[in-house]
């Protein structure tokens, strides 16, 4: 019955349905695994075993995080508009304080809500910026909630990174980026040997036609990655993105088989890399043709 409810409210269904069922498999594979082990060590040993993998992690992250040092850091961005109200950019601005074994992160100064789609979750904030300081500080080493017991947050509600209900989220995705990306610039004022240059944002086309008249309603929405910021020792890879996860560079045949499209070129462009003796990563380029009526 609740399948049925989802479905019915749901333009394109299948899509919602299939990203459901994955995620439902993915926890029903973890929970499988952990029973397996729980079976095979017992309870107690397992338990006492994750305890000790993340009290171990925390006395590493805080030995690396004791190595930068002490201050406030700062960085700032304007973002051009939410999307509905599209003449009035607004701020995001994040500030770690390393304080011998600690990062205290906060965002005072950053706008309030947003009337568009743009604002991001709070836990997603806390995420990407979890994500860019273990990026910077044990890239190498496995990854547990001992990681990010050292890193405080003190985000009060009502802000662009902390909507509460019903706040309009969708798009969350353009915010998120912005706080890893200011992350990073702030934490490059103090480790700038270890932290990776600005890199591409968000770019997703979204091809759809709705009106069943013209032929079958679809919705593609198409994301890629282009090229991420420079290495303090290297190059930049090319066709990733820090952040976003997803399942981007949709391969030209799926996209073909599945849509009334032609994809006509799909390829790197060198020249956008960058200057410098490390180059950033190339950016792409990616040519449609739509091949019938009524597609948006």
């Amino acid at each position: 019955g609740l399948w049925g409810v989802i479905r019915s409210n749901t333009r394109y269904p299948d899509i919602v349905i299939g990203d459901m069922q994955a995620q439902i498999a993915a926890c029903r594979q973890g929970a499988e695994r952990l029973r397996y082990l729980c079976k095979k060590y017992g309870v107690e040993t397992v338990t006492e075993s994750m305890s000790l993998a993340i009290d171990s992690t925390e006395k590493g992250t805080r030995r690396h995080i004791g190595d930068i040092p002490n201050g406030l850091y700062e960085a700032e961005q304007m973002m051009d508009h939410d999307g509905v109200i599209t003449d009035a950019a607004f701020p995001i601005l994040i500030q770690l304080a390393i304080e011998d074994e600690e990062i205290h992160v906060s965002f005072t100064g950053t706008s309030p809500v947003r009337a568009g789609p743009v604002n991001a979750p709070e836990y997603a904030i806390r995420s990407v910026v979890r994500a860019a300081i273990k990026g910077v500080i044990s890239p190498s080493e496995p990854s547990n909630e001992g990681d990010f017991r050292p890193i405080k947050f003190d985000i009060p509600p009502g802000l662009v990174i902390s909507p509460q209900r019903p706040a309009p989220v969708d798009s969350y995705g353009y915010v998120c980026i912005a706080a890893y990306e200011l992350c990073m610039r702030a934490m490059s004022k103090a480790i700038p040997d270890r932290c990776i240059a600005g890199g591409a944002t968000l770019c997703m086309p979204t091809i759809s036609r709705f009106d069943p008249r013209d032929g079958r309603p679809f919705i593609l929405s198409d994301p890629f990655d282009v090229g991420n910021g420079a290495r303090p020792n290297a190059d930049a890879p090319t066709m990733a993105i820090n952040v976003m996860g997803d399942v981007p560079n949709s391969p030209v045949e799926v996209v073909e088989m599945r849509y009334p499209l032609r994809i006509e070129r799909f390829g790197l462009r060198s020249e956008v890399a960058g200057d410098g003796k490390y180059r950033g990563g190339a950016g792409v380029y990616r040519d449609y043709r739509v091949l019938e009526d009524g597609i948006t």
